[in-house]
């Protein structure tokens, strides 16, 4: 089979397919009953990338398509165990510009279908190329997943986490909004749409007030979240006692008594939520101090709660190490940057 990528507009990221209704030729596939699908990339608001070392370029330069066929049409449509991965018709594109240019996708008709968008930067991620050592990430390989259920997203670091963004695309027929299941013909008139959004989680932790004879400070998880999967966010992996994982997620030398750890991290939720701890070096010795935050909606007794979307921050001076640091939540439903709620 034939793949190749083609340039289209930024999506910001609402995706538009319209289903034409003539039939076309398809030297890649075999046989007939495909029906060709036009899409347009629409323009919408992009989120902002989490401010960290990675953050110069737009945080979505590709986009994946990636239909899922309905196996039982007996069973509810909720049901995500039994949508397949159609691999064949998946497609991947670079996104720079607005307008988008045309593009082309074709399903076989009379088959009930669900289709994914993962949003993510060329640089992170090619669908093509799944082998690339400029991978960050894993996404699942065929022939697994079996279903849309266990599709899994799997970075090659869980302390290194590319910014990825997701949406299952909404069926309209003649504009009317019918769901995210629909069922392509030659004399169908279907459009999808959605909006990609963000679901990885974002980590800032700042110490300030740091005296001169604090050589460094590290930041390290008591445990992190390794794999999870796309359809809702649950983890499939975790780091576990005893394991040879690395929990360090960052170290820095102070500057004007500061240190200001950023990084992007896979959502643990509240049933994987965990501990931070910072680890001071002073001129001949260490000190390991947990973070210690008051209870709120993203930490109890001090294990902090991630959210997809969602940024936790965490602030304080050296003084309180011992005794406790502030914590919020990035919440900002008005603006482009990441917001704590999805």
């Amino acid at each position: 089979m034939r793949r190749g990528i083609r340039r289209i507009g930024i999506p910001g990221i609402t995706v538009l397919f319209l289903f034409a209704c003539s039939r076309l030729e398809v030297p890649e596939q075999e046989g007939d009953g495909l029906v060709p699908i036009e899409i347009t990339v629409g323009k919408a608001a992009v989120s902002e990338a989490l401010p960290d070392s990675r953050a110069a370029a737009s945080p979505v330069s590709r986009i994946l398509v990636l239909p899922f066929q309905k196996l039982n049409t007996a069973l509810p449509d909720s049901r995500a165990d039994n949508f397949i991965p159609a691999w064949n018709f998946a497609r991947q594109w670079d996104v720079n510009a607005f307008p988008a240019e045309s593009l082309s996708l074709k399903l076989a008709k009379s088959f009930t279908y669900k289709v994914l968008v993962i949003g993510y930067r060329q640089s992170d991620y090619n669908y093509y190329s799944p082998g690339a050592v400029s991978n960050l990430v894993e996404l699942a390989v065929q022939p697994a997943p079996s279903s849309l259920a266990n599709f899994r997203f799997m970075p090659k670091s869980p302390t290194r986490v590319p910014e990825f963004f997701t949406c299952v695309l909404t069926a309209s027929q003649n504009g009317i909004p019918i769901g995210t299941v629909f069922t392509p013909g030659e004399t169908t008139n279907i459009s999808l749409s959605g909006q990609l959004k963000r679901f990885v989680s974002g980590l800032n932790v700042s110490v300030t007030n740091i005296p001169g004879y604090v050589k460094s400070m590290t930041l390290t998880a008591e445990k992190m979240v390794k794999s999870i999967q796309v359809n809702d966010t649950v983890a499939v992996a975790v780091q576990v006692p005893g394991d040879q994982d690395s929990r360090v997620i960052q170290k820095l030398t102070p500057v004007s008594g500061s240190v200001n750890f950023t990084t992007i991290l896979l959502p643990t939720l509240n049933v994987n939520k965990s501990k931070y701890y910072l680890i001071v070096e002073y001129d001949s010795t260490t000190e390991t101090y947990t973070i210690n935050v008051p209870d709120s909606e993203v930490s109890q007794s001090n294990s902090i709660i991630l959210l997809p979307n969602g940024t936790v921050n965490i602030t304080g001076s050296y003084s309180l190490i011992n005794l406790g640091f502030e914590i919020s939540r990035t919440i900002d439903l008005d603006d482009d940057s990441w917001d704590g709620v999805n």
